[in-house]
């Protein structure tokens, strides 16, 4: 997005990514790989147009953006695959980081509650690859 944006601009920017992201949850519904590989397609375009958002004191924002990693790493699971669900704990990585510059202990109960959401996610998939990295999970369901 160019430097100068407008708040307007940047609010037309993440209504089209709210379209992307229905769109997705919509697909995931379905079940099938097809839709949640098309459902994927449609978070990384959601993704990628808020990360042309200014995040930083933009609370609405960031959460907006973690929802994105969150069903980009939700929709990776379902597909499955070592490959995918290392994917999947990279976005589940990105949405805790961004979760964490929010007012966790703010009026917005949503903040705190998805931060737990994709902790406890992110152990789950630690827990599907087995071996040496499903032996992390239980540390993630701590921390």
């Amino acid at each position: 997005m160019p430097t100068d944006s407008t708040p307007s601009d940047f609010d037309a920017l993440n209504e089209q990514a709210s379209v992307l992201m229905k769109e997705g949850l919509q697909l995931m519904a379905d079940g099938h790989p097809e839709a949640t590989a098309t459902a994927l397609a449609r978070f990384e375009a959601a993704l990628a147009l808020r990360q042309q958002l200014p995040i930083d004191g933009h609370p609405e924002y960031a959460y907006a953006v973690a929802a994105c990693w969150l069903n980009r790493a939700d929709a990776l699971g379902r597909l499955g695959g070592i490959e995918r669900i290392e994917a999947a704990l990279t976005s589940f990585d990105e949405a805790t980081t961004v979760l964490q510059t929010l007012p966790l202990d703010g009026d917005d109960p949503r903040f705190i509650r998805r931060l737990a959401i994709a902790m406890q996610n992110r152990g789950l998939a630690l827990r599907a690859l087995g071996g040496e990295r499903g032996g992390e999970a239980p540390q993630a369901f701590v921390d």
